[in-house]
């Protein structure tokens, strides 16, 4: 019997009561200002917005500027090198916004990242390296700590590392690496419509001269966002936002991982990436899942290098996960899949 639909494409969550009117109050302060409307900010951004993004992060105020959003960094940061080594899988619309600057993109995994950065050190190469961690959508991986050591030393030599931690908020103690330039945003927290971000970028560092800063929203719009923020805004979003999409991310990795052939460690973010060994299969359990009511994303979607089905809980209910992983579990066994294999780093 099908039941009704669940959406796992990645919908957004729901904003609390409480949230909402923080938010009321922090609009109707700055609109209550005669000149809030005309008033723009400076390029880097409104220095009460900076100053809360870096209180926020731990991070110098004087290396905050601010974005309308991770697509919006990216096309600031795209021409700080004539090359980008993007991972893979990764946010599709990240290598083709670099790539439409007129920088060259790499894609390729992780593991790969070792052997980029041999041909790579120093100040006068032509490739920057782009790493989504903690939570890396679509597969909800982060960083080992070897890894981190291996981009930290190539950012030591004069290498660029660009951080996205657009989902730090499902991992707030994850590693940083140190000297990388860091992308940020609040989509992931407040929905897409918040169209705000930052780039946080060290103090000294090569290239950036090729950046092109002004890329934030209107001034009313971040003075409106640093008065939320100063008002302790964030957690009221973190309770009604990411928790429960960690929940039902959580609640539907415990009924599926089962399903792998190995032991597999469980995903940092709100976001799921199922391998399967053939595009074929991938499709079979594809169609299965929406002839059950269950709508999913194929990873081809997601610069995905094997095929595979992405599953992301961002407006999803915990009952609702449950009721999807069974529905997983099932249309594998009946596309004919025993196990599934663990997708390598």
């Amino acid at each position: 019997m099908r039941v009704a639909m669940i959406d796992l494409t990645g919908q957004a969550g729901r904003w609390s009561e409480e949230a909402l009117q923080l938010w009321r109050s922090a609009l109707a302060q700055e609109t209550a200002v005669a000149t809030a409307v005309a008033a723009p900010a400076p390029m880097l951004g409104d220095p009460a917005l900076r100053a809360a993004i870096g209180k926020m992060l731990a991070i110098p105020t004087e290396e905050v500027v601010v974005t309308a959003g991770a697509r919006a960094a990216a096309l600031a940061l795209a021409r700080i090198r004539p090359s980008f080594y993007v991972e893979a899988p990764t946010f599709k619309a990240i290598p083709m916004l670099i790539q439409k600057s007129g920088t060259r993109v790499l894609l390729g995994p992780w593991s790969s990242i070792r052997e980029v950065v041999t041909c790579g050190r120093g100040a006068d190469r032509e490739v920057a390296l782009w790493v989504t961690s903690p939570a890396r959508n679509p597969d909800g991986r982060s960083l080992s700590k070897d890894m981190v050591r291996v981009l930290e030393d190539f950012a030591a030599e004069g290498g660029i590392v660009v951080q996205n931690e657009t989902y730090r908020w499902y991992q707030p103690g994850a590693d940083r690496v140190r000297g990388a330039t860091i992308v940020g945003s609040l989509s992931k927290l407040a929905g897409a419509g918040a169209r705000l971000g930052w780039i946080a970028r060290p103090s000294s560092g090569p290239g950036w001269d090729t950046i092109s800063f002004g890329a934030g929203p209107p001034g009313m719009w971040q003075r409106t966002w640093a008065r939320f923020i100063e008002q302790d805004g964030i957690s009221y979003l973190m309770r009604s936002y990411v928790e429960p999409a960690a929940a039902a991310c959580r609640a539907f990795w415990a009924v599926i991982v089962d399903c792998f052939d190995a032991s597999v460690p469980s995903p940092d973010g709100p976001s799921v990436l199922l391998p399967f060994d053939s595009s074929e299969i991938e499709l079979k359990v594809f169609r299965e899942l929406q002839l059950a009511g269950v709508i999913v994303t194929r990873g081809a979607a997601f610069q995905s290098p094997i095929p595979s089905l992405r599953f992301c809980f961002s407006g999803v209910s915990v009952a609702e996960a449950v009721q999807a992983a069974e529905i997983v579990v099932n249309s594998v066994k009946v596309s004919g899949v025993t196990k599934i294999a663990v997708l390598a780093e």
